[in-house]
């Protein structure tokens, strides 16, 4: 009886394994949204006698505007334009990319962003790095090194979005 339970559990064991290997596998093959031609989202709000700042918007396809259909969708205008609505003079910047992950924020965007030195920085980032099982230990120290580093080098006010809700229809459960 004691083999039979073991024999049951292994195989239900692999099972588990195969099915959540094949959904990654679909994941990383389907079809997703076009990325290209890239929306321009870099533009400047508000009343060009208000108080000027610079708002940096770094991340992945979100913050680079994929499924907002138009620039004004986007969520990075949506929060300049909120910002802009509180008193300020907004020039935004984006350095979201549509694939990236937190890697690619601490290594392309984040020097990027250091060279204008921004006021506000708002990261949206994490889904691609779940979709590619980046460990949760690679993905503390890079987040870590992105933080510290705007903290030594800019006096900007940083706001983190990690990853989006992975039990969206794109995925099969039990992956979601």
């Amino acid at each position: 009886m004691l083999r039979r339970a073991v024999l049951g559990f292994t195989a239900l064991a692999i099972g588990g394994a195969v099915l959540i290997g094949i959904e990654i596998v679909i994941a990383l093959r389907r079809e997703y949204l076009p990325t290209e031609p890239a929306l321009k989202l870099d533009d400047t709000f508000g009343d060009p006698g208000d108080e000027a700042v610079t708002l940096v918007v770094m991340g992945d396809s979100t913050a680079a505007g994929l499924g907002a259909g138009e620039p004004a969708h986007s969520y990075p205008q949506v929060l300049a334009r909120r910002l802009a609505s509180d008193g300020y003079r907004v020039d935004l910047r984006v350095f979201g990319l549509s694939g990236a992950r937190v890697k690619d924020v601490l290594d392309e965007q984040l020097p990027q962003a250091l060279e204008i030195d921004p006021d506000y920085v708002f990261i949206g980032i994490g889904a691609n790095d779940v979709t590619h099982l980046t460990s949760l230990g690679q993905l503390r120290s890079d987040m870590e090194r992105v933080l510290s580093t705007l903290d030594e080098l800019t006096e900007a006010e940083t706001v983190i979005a990690g990853a989006p809700d992975m039990r969206a229809p794109a995925f099969y459960e039990p992956l979601r």
